[in-house]
């Protein structure tokens, strides 16, 4: 879970003895609302421009600071620091580490940023960035983790049928009904993507088990009100069965591993209740079948969604790299959080994210992602990687010039890659 301390604060500061114009100076230097006051090592007082203005600029900074309102542990979750600056109605708070040394101060805009970024405010959930920290910090303590994939069926369908108001409120009532469900001391919900949750769980494997039968009895039992159609979904599960601790792993590449084989169960459950739910022809019936569901790389596919927006931290950076795409209509973001890897891997797995939810159905591994030098000195990116769906695995690839925007040119060469192999265009 993201704390106060992985946001990118300035310890800017000034001393009590300091003259009110270099408080001044920094106020306007740095754009900031606020400067602490420290005297040695000791938070002492807080200036602001409130403060400031009409002040003579010869006097000192201890004459017209004031009290710190509160200091915010480095340790605070992000989430808790909203909650707090909404109860108190607090701008801006300081920021101190465990020895009470100021770390900067955090801004109600900073943390509107950071929550847009990784909260979802229809359904009250974390994005799919939450689980991948939160899935790194268990493995890396040694914990054994399970992911329990839940996938709306024939989402995209129901709301082009009845409207987003009506998707809307099945996706908040679906997300009620999982927070219901689970110990958040051992299981942590996030939303994954447009119509898709998923569950991480420090449960034994046995107990996950019987969660996820307890989920889908209570499901088929608690019809939401006023629905035109019944919903249903399907579910994946993949971990908790390690019988020994894994030597010399990557917690990151263990983590997506168990993300994309809970998405692949999922996939393939989903698959096989189509094929159950099918009538078998009788010899009253007219032996035709339906038309095969339009698949990636078939003939009549629409076009591939377009890149939107990319951002992404400088390396090294724990600030999650995330990838914008449109697709008929609809935005799609993917997230990855870079951990020890380049941040230029972490890009195209983020747009592998986002072609996910935009492009049902299939799961998409990003195996390398490189640099190289073209023939005539002009910089490429390569990017490779696996697709599966009901078809199989196969694999991506593509090369592709880098423009201005590094991110942005490897968020590109992602999709041409899986253009290609999907056998459409890119919109």
């Amino acid at each position: 879970m993201r704390t106060i301390r992985d946001l990118k604060l300035t310890p800017v500061w000034v001393n009590p003895l300091h003259q009110v114009s270099s408080a001044v100076h920094l106020l306007k230097g740095h754009q900031v609302p606020a400067v602490p006051v420290l005297d040695g090592d000791h938070l002492v007082g807080i200036i602001t421009y409130e403060q400031l203005v009409g002040a003579a600029e010869s006097l000192r900074v201890r004459d017209v600071m004031i009290p710190v309102p509160a200091e915010i542990p480095a340790t605070m979750p992000i989430r808790r620091v909203a909650e707090l600056f909404t109860q108190k109605s607090f701008e801006w708070a300081p920021v101190v580490d465990e020895h009470h040394h100021l770390l900067g101060v955090v801004t109600s805009t900073m943390l509107l940023r950071e929550l847009a970024r990784s909260w979802d405010p229809l359904t009250n959930l974390s994005w799919s960035d939450a689980l991948r920290e939160w899935g790194v910090e268990q493995l890396t303590e040694g914990q054994e983790i399970t992911i329990v994939f839940v996938d709306l069926d024939d989402f995209g369908e129901y709301n082009k049928k009845y409207g987003h108001i009506v998707g809307d409120r099945i996706l908040r009532y679906i997300a009620d009904f999982l927070k219901q469900n689970i110990e958040p001391g051992t299981d942590l919900l996030v939303r994954y993507g447009g119509d898709e949750f998923a569950i991480g769980s420090i449960r034994s494997r046995a107990s996950v088990d019987a969660l996820v039968t307890t989920l889908n009895d209570r499901m088929l039992k608690i019809p939401i009100d006023d629905l035109p159609e019944p919903v249903t979904w399907s579910i994946g599960v993949f971990g908790g069965r390690r019988g020994r601790e894994r030597e010399n792993v990557h917690v990151a590449a263990t983590l997506d591993s168990l993300i994309n084989l809970a998405s692949r169960d999922c996939l393939a459950k989903k698959l096989e209740r189509k094929k159950t739910s099918v009538p078998e022809p009788t010899p009253e019936s007219p032996t035709h079948s339906d038309p095969e569901p339009t698949s990636v790389g078939s003939e009549g596919s629409m076009p591939l969604p377009s890149l939107l927006m990319v951002s992404a931290g400088e390396f090294p950076s724990n600030a999650p790299s995330t990838v914008g795409l449109r697709h008929e209509g609809a935005i799609f973001t993917g997230v990855d959080v870079p951990g020890s890897r380049p941040v230029a891997e972490s890009v195209a797995r983020a747009t592998a994210r986002a072609l996910e939810r935009a492009v049902k159905g299939v799961v998409i591994q990003i195996a390398e992602v490189a640099l190289i030098q073209g023939p005539e000195s002009e910089r490429l990116v390569s990017v490779a990687g696996t697709v599966a769906d009901a078809q199989g695995e196969r694999t991506m690839a593509a090369l592709g010039p880098v423009g201005e925007d590094l991110f942005r040119s490897i968020a590109e060469t992602t999709i041409e890659a899986f253009a290609g192999l999907a056998g459409v265009a890119v919109a």
